[in-house]
């Protein structure tokens, strides 16, 4: 059931870009690798083979280089989405919670995500905040947001 509510949600990707049927052999083997319970046809696995055969069109094809260590973080990422959807007994409440728990937690997620890569991006080239390059101060001027309106 939990399944046939994120199938729904998930988008089918529009794009076929050159290299699909390599990039969805590079999925399959990642899918087998990490052991986990899903077919390589899942809507998911198609639209990561989409990208990453978009990642290669692009000549960013080393990106896989990195698949094992975002698969790391999103096992971690799905128990903890599993644990919040848990809470919910009553059969339309955990479907209302897996569906409105991922629209939501991928925006939370992707934000999430943008918000390390500015901490980490500062601790590696020594950006502090309180020392903003363009000299203005506030958590609305910080570098990567979009200033005051």
């Amino acid at each position: 059931m939990l399944g046939a509510a994120h199938d729904a949600i998930t988008p089918v990707p529009a794009a076929r870009p050159e290299g699909l049927p390599d990039a969805r052999r590079a999925v399959a083997g990642l899918i087998a690798r990490r052991g986990w319970q899903v077919g390589a046809d899942h809507p998911a696995a198609e639209a990561m083979a989409v990208a990453l055969a978009a990642f290669r069109d692009v000549g960013q094809g080393a990106f896989e280089e990195v698949f094992d260590d975002y698969a790391e973080a999103c096992e971690r990422i799905a128990g903890a989405d599993l644990a919040y959807v848990g809470r919910h007994a009553e059969v339309d409440e955990l479907v209302e919670s897996v569906v409105v728990g991922t629209v939501l937690g991928d925006a939370v997620l992707t934000a999430m995500r943008r918000l390390a890569h500015a901490d980490r991006s500062a601790r590696h080239f020594g950006w502090r905040p309180e020392e903003d390059p363009r000299g203005e101060d506030g958590p609305d001027t910080a570098p990567g947001g979009a200033g005051p309106s």
